[in-house]
């Protein structure tokens, strides 16, 4: 399905920039102008856009770890960019520093993220509606896409056994199922809680490597759980994982704006839940 919309793609670097490009055009969004700077872009000539009107401007706001929202206003000062919609690209800093109605923008995807969530934002942007809704069956939103972010993890990482997961769920044939996949994978020894009050009864008399957590459940939320983790000093840098068949993007965002390591959409593939954790392992 192509789309007439031109998208300029404002991205450092080189590698990011031309996997992202690549997914927009196998999307059907062919009209894609890329430039690592504002600067760049507006020297331009030719190549794509020119001097006409972006529809939507795909900008990459982190420079180095530091959000630096300049470049932003740096865009609107282009006469290509006076109509356009802007969709912010940021890290956990970036993220927290990106207030949309203040800068404008009309959604910010917190890195690193899936390339499907990705086209899933650019297409509902632009107001681009497919023949068939995507269905998730990868990791999506704050976790990595091991495609345009990092190398690929081996699919048994050693010290695995060492590693005590929490899984917090109130579905018990979910529990089972998880706890199968990380015993496949190499993780021996899980512990499981069906609810908030028994995951934090359990972390108070056991440290713990990982947390997964379920991200609607009775009583308080997997967000609520996530919070009380990040604000104990001796928890707040564990792994922490939200799980959800809910996969909206206002779900997907909150999981990182409260630093959630990853969020996985249920239902999710064992390949799916290894790259996930050993990305989120890898990151903690």
């Amino acid at each position: 399905m192509k789309t007439d919309h031109r998208i300029a793609l404002i991205e450092p670097s080189e590698r990011i920039r031309e996997a992202l490009a690549r997914r927009l055009r196998e999307s059907g969004h062919t009209r894609v102008a890329e430039a690592g700077s504002p600067e760049a872009y507006a020297s331009q000539a030719g190549g794509g856009h020119g001097g006409e009107p972006v529809d939507l401007a795909v900008v990459d706001v982190d420079h180095g770890g530091i959000p630096d929202l300049s470049v932003l206003e740096a865009l609107r000062r282009q006469e290509a960019f006076r109509e356009a919609r802007f969709l912010a690209l940021a890290g956990r800093q970036g993220l927290a520093a990106v207030d949309t109605a203040l800068h404008g923008v009309s959604a910010v995807l917190a890195k690193p993220f899936c390339a499907q969530l990705f086209i899933d934002t650019v297409d509902e942007l632009l107001g681009v509606v497919r023949g068939a809704p995507h269905t998730a069956t990868i990791a999506c939103g704050p976790v990595i896409d091991h495609e345009l972010f990092t190398e690929a993890h081996p699919a048994h990482e050693p010290g695995r056994a060492s590693v005590t997961v929490l899984v917090v769920d109130d579905s018990v044939s979910m529990r089972h199922v998880v706890k199968q996949h990380l015993a496949h994978m190499g993780f021996t020894q899980v512990e499981c809680a069906a609810n908030v009050t028994e995951a934090l009864a359990m972390l108070q008399s056991r440290p713990v490597g990982l947390i997964i957590s379920d991200l609607r459940m009775p009583g308080r939320s997997g967000l609520d759980f996530l919070d009380t983790v990040r604000a104990d000093p001796k928890l707040a840098h564990t792994p922490f994982v939200l799980v959800s068949s809910e996969s909206t993007l206002e779900n997907v965002f909150q999981a990182g704006r409260h630093s959630a390591s990853a969020f996985l959409p249920k239902p999710f593939t064992p390949a799916a839940l290894e790259r996930v954790l050993a990305s989120a392992l890898k990151k903690s």
